[in-house]
């Protein structure tokens, strides 16, 4: 017969047997339905569903990359005519010592003076070209910082993508948007990011070699800035770095969006 030790070592043994079996039971079915759960999403399947880019940046893809001259054949009787069509809002950029001042006291000097900055503010607009939303605004540049107008009437949630004509040297470049009013005050960001999605679900190619003819491809959107803005007009300025405008004078891209 066994004594009270022998019995409770045995008790012990059963118990911590019975606790390693149940342990082993339990990883078993966690593996069991890991597996299972991942045979209903594949791969492939979920790389394309969180690499999806979304509607509201698809919108603005295709203002960045479409063809922006449609041409149509249209037939009437016997008659074949060839109708040629812009899409895009072509207008120009504008700076002068107006600019440059409205930039020091705004940004630098973070000036009050409201008179002086309504004053610069409607000169400005004068000689500005009117931004246009949901279309692609093809903006003229000669310089580093410029401006645009956007009379805007409606609040709300505004953002801009902003793309251009890529060589393989201003491809790297950059390009920074803000909207300020006619007191002088800047819009308020609500985000700078850019989704992975639109990265790698809007790209074109170009020239990256003009020498050997190498073609390469780039995210066609390189800037994405989100404005929250009232129902005012504004000034948009416009600054890219000086790569582009020191090697080569090329158009922007430029689609201004309301968000839902």
């Amino acid at each position: 017969m066994m004594n009270y030790n022998q019995k409770l070592r045995s008790k012990t043994f059963m118990v911590r047997h019975f606790r390693s079996a149940l342990k082993v039971a339990s990883l078993a079915l966690v593996v069991f339905f890991s597996i299972q759960s991942c045979e209903l999403i594949t791969p492939d399947a979920y790389i394309e569903a969180e690499s999806r880019i979304s509607t509201f940046d698809s919108r603005a893809c295709n203002f960045m990359t479409r063809d922006f001259i449609y041409i149509d054949t249209v037939f009437s009787g016997t008659d074949t005519s060839i109708v040629n069509d812009t899409l895009y809002h072509a207008i120009e950029a504008y700076s002068n010592d107006y600019t440059v001042l409205f930039d020091s006291l705004v940004f630098e000097a973070n000036s009050s003076d409201i008179a002086q900055l309504g004053s610069l503010f409607d000169s400005i607009v004068t000689g500005s070209g009117v931004v246009l939303t949901d279309t692609t605004n093809l903006v003229g540049f000669n310089g580093t910082s410029e401006y645009l107008y956007f009379p805007n009437t409606s609040g709300g949630t505004f953002t801009v993508f902003v793309s251009w004509a890529f060589t393989g040297k201003n491809v790297s470049d950059y390009v920074t948007v803000d909207f300020i009013n006619e007191s002088g005050s800047p819009a308020n960001i609500l985000t700078l990011d850019m989704p992975l999605e639109t990265i790698s679900g809007c790209t074109v190619e170009y020239l990256a070699n003009e020498e050997t003819g190498a073609i390469s491809d780039s995210p066609a959107i390189k800037t994405r800035t989100s404005f929250d803005l009232e129902s005012t007009p504004y000034l948009m300025r416009v600054t890219r770095t000086q790569f582009i405008a020191g090697t080569e004078e090329v158009p922007l891209y430029i689609a201004l969006l309301q968000n839902d």
